[in-house]
């Protein structure tokens, strides 16, 4: 009787057992992406929580990315939906998204997100393009400019209606390649093509201009963490909301972290390229041999000199002051207006 009962309740259980893996199906995966488009400098956050299952809840299920659909998962199994990527170029990419319920049963979803070059803008004068990056409410361009014939250090550039540039031809070691690589080199009154109105076009492309000094330090007061009493102040910077900032002689502590390096966060870009110093000769340290240096001009004067911003790479501080209007610089351009 005992044995009977024992048989009846193992087929009893199989029985279930069978029933719940016939009527289990696999789960449900969607997601969605923010933002569908962006550029370089975006990163894509995905979100899974929309995935459900019949019979599992969805603290149970697990979930996985190909961000290229290319057979390559690129995160493991994670009970997490969400995810956040970085693309490194250009292009329409599919998305794979697969869920695995608490069963083990898996099932796929796809999705595509478009990268443009919404952040490169061409100088229509001689076909080269230049990135660009969204700074606070700025547009500023990420590589130095690159217009103009080359022209012997050892010369003056001149208001000849041709604009000239210095190219470091043998540069060092970290940056080979002169002006292809890091830009032109230009003398104040040229950067400024011989205006002296503070925020000129000067050899900018139409729509942008030689930033002034204050251009500069709102850039900076994006980044800043700690400043001296100074001058002026301004206030509504979009990474330091609803205060008022104040902003000193040599601006911005620790800015050099954002602002400096090929894939910096801020999309600056900033190199340490070197200068040509009035006399003609290249030089990539600064003058008391402290360091790699590298330095842009601004369309602001002081007394017979300029403006430039200045960033050592022993520093993470921007320094700005007045300098001689005959060393060679390098030019950022940023957008007129918004």
């Amino acid at each position: 009787m005992a044995y009977r009962i024992v048989k009846y309740l193992v087929i009893f259980v199989f029985a279930i057992f069978l029933s719940t893996c016939e009527s289990n199906t696999p789960p449900t995966p969607a997601f969605k992406i923010s933002p569908e488009t962006g550029n370089l400098n975006t990163f894509f956050d995905f979100d899974g929580s929309g995935s459900y299952d019949n019979e599992s809840e969805t603290v149970a299920m697990q979930f996985r990315w190909d961000f290229q659909t290319d057979g390559k998962w690129d995160t493991e199994f994670a009970y997490s939906p969400l995810a956040t990527y970085r693309y490194k170029e250009y292009g329409t990419y599919s998305i794979t998204l697969e869920v695995k319920d608490g069963f083990g049963l898996t099932a796929q979803a796809n999705g595509t997100v478009t990268l443009t070059q919404q952040d490169s803008i061409q100088d229509l004068r001689d076909g080269q393009w230049y990135t660009t990056a969204q700074i606070g409410n700025q547009f500023w361009m990420a590589e130095n400019l690159n217009i103009g014939i080359m022209v012997d250090s050892l010369t003056e550039q001149t208001n000849n209606g041709t604009i000239e540039k210095y190219c470091w031809k043998s540069f060092n070691r970290y940056y080979p390649g002169g002006c292809d690589k890091v830009g032109g080199l230009y003398q104040w009154d040229e950067t400024m093509n011989y205006s002296k109105t503070e925020g000129a076009q000067g050899i900018c492309m139409p729509g942008w201009h030689i930033p002034t000094d204050h251009d500069w330090q709102t850039l900076m007061a994006n980044f800043y963490n700690y400043r001296s009493p100074g001058s002026y102040t301004i206030t509504g910077s979009p990474f330091i909301p609803n205060q008022e900032i104040t902003l000193d002689e040599f601006s911005a502590y620790e800015a050099g972290k954002y602002l400096m390096g090929p894939e910096s966060p801020s999309g600056f870009n900033g190199i340490y390229a070197g200068y040509r110093d009035p006399s003609g000769r290249f030089g990539w340290k600064h003058y008391f041999f402290l360091g790699m240096k590298t330095a842009w001009w601004s369309s602001t004067q002081s007394d017979k000199w300029a403006l430039i911003a200045e960033m050592l790479d022993i520093a993470n501080s921007p320094e700005r002051f007045a300098d001689n209007k005959k060393y060679g610089y390098y030019v950022r351009c940023i957008r007129n207006g918004k």
